[in-house]
């Protein structure tokens, strides 16, 4: 919900207890924000992948946790200014939904 909230479509939820032979929950969600995704295909197809967001939930120790690969850094073998900028835009976004979601438990 917090995702689409905050105008990210989300592509599919992977869950990858089962695979890792994990006990406790591990899930990938795999979201986009459609504007910034544009940008990365358009400057370099081949690197769309790393336009995605990419959020981890998983317990640990009794307690749930949630954490993001940033985008600023996924997009950084780009080389082009304009999108590590607005990745690092992306990426203070995605902090603020995550630590909200830290005070709404």
């Amino acid at each position: 919900r917090a995702l689409r909230e905050a105008q990210y479509k989300l592509l599919g939820e992977l869950d990858l207890a089962p695979v890792l032979s994990r006990q406790s929950p591990l899930t990938i969600l795999v979201a986009v924000e459609q504007e910034f995704a544009k940008q990365v295909a358009d400057v370099s197809p081949g690197a769309t992948s790393l336009g995605l967001l990419q959020i981890s939930i998983y317990e640990q120790n009794g307690r749930v946790h949630i954490s993001a690969i940033k985008p600023e850094g996924a997009v950084a073998p780009i080389r082009n200014s304009e999108i590590t900028g607005d990745g690092h835009e992306l990426q203070e976004r995605l902090i603020d939904i995550i630590e909200s979601l830290g005070r709404e438990s």
